[in-house]
């Protein structure tokens, strides 16, 4: 199926080489997501080449280079590169990504990406990550992974205690979604109530009233 989709894609490509969604299906088809195991073998040979290729074609297209970022970086995670501290594509990775906060500096995505590609076991490399984080925390106010997130390089680095405040954000915005998504009330949780509250999330029970009238 996936083999098919790719033939496909390749088809409306040749046809209409600026269809971008065609381009993007082709890259997607490298995936088969949740029943099958990713072919990084067709990711190594066509993911990256075609983002590089849009990216060549679409210079003002920050998406575009931002994707193909990701794309490095998804193979530099693969088992290919294992043992390494900083295999090739994600230096390359680095320098596409930055090349896109050149022209979007507040760009969300490739903030999010660089902060990954620096999360590495070596703190001078870790530590080139903190102005990324600095950005990036402030576009995030109002989502828990994100916030999470931010606790990453925070560790890296050895600042254990503000690696502490994102998590404790993070939890708390979840848990505010969650009791919204129940009870249609929003709460803000105290993190001195983060286990009964999980607790209870955790259960069929009806929440108890504390919960409303935090």
């Amino acid at each position: 199926m996936y083999d098919a989709a790719q033939d496909a894609f390749t088809l409306a490509i040749n046809t209409k080489p600026a269809l971008i969604e065609a381009h993007v299906g082709k890259i997607l088809a490298c995936e088969p997501v949740l029943w099958w195991q990713t072919n990084y073998k067709c990711g190594l040979e066509k993911y990256n080449f075609i983002n590089a290729n849009l990216a060549a074609a679409y210079p003002n297209e920050t998406d575009i280079r931002v994707l193909w970022g990701l794309s490095l970086l998804n193979v530099a995670f693969e088992k290919e590169f294992q043992g390494e501290i900083e295999p090739p594509p994600m230096i390359q990775a680095r320098q596409v990504l930055q090349e896109a906060l050149i022209a979007e500096p507040m760009h969300p995505s490739a903030l999010h990406y660089l902060m990954h590609a620096y999360d590495v076991v070596q703190y001078n490399i870790s530590i080139k990550a903190l102005d990324y984080v600095s950005n990036y925390e402030k576009l995030v106010g109002t989502l828990s992974y994100p916030q999470h997130l931010l606790s990453y390089i925070w560790m890296r680095t050895g600042s254990l205690l503000k690696s502490e405040s994102p998590d404790e954000k993070s939890l708390q915005v979840c848990l505010t979604s969650c009791i919204l998504e129940v009870t249609g009330q929003i709460v803000n949780v105290p993190s001195t109530k983060f286990e009964p509250v999980l607790a209870q999330l955790d259960t069929a029970d009806q929440f108890s009233p504390f919960v409303i009238t935090m």
